[in-house]
């Protein structure tokens, strides 16, 4: 949400979930779901899933050719 500069509202426009579960999942209260990381990964598909469900490695993809930019 930082590197896109973002709200947790803005994200939970952007893909169609509650404010509450945004917020629940930043405070530590919930984890993310499949559903969820999917549509992030569709959303913004220059996130790196293996970074997204690990922590390993970079946040960005550094080779995301034929992908659409983000919104």
């Amino acid at each position: 949400m930082d590197y896109k500069g973002i709200t947790a509202g803005e994200i939970s426009l952007a893909l169609d979930v509650q404010r509450s579960n945004i917020s629940h999942i930043l405070n530590g209260r919930n984890m993310p779901g499949a559903a969820l990381i999917e549509k992030l990964l569709l959303k913004y598909p220059d996130l790196d899933a293996r970074w997204l469900l690990t922590g390993i490695g970079n946040m960005i993809q550094e080779n995301t050719v034929g992908d659409k930019p983000a919104d």
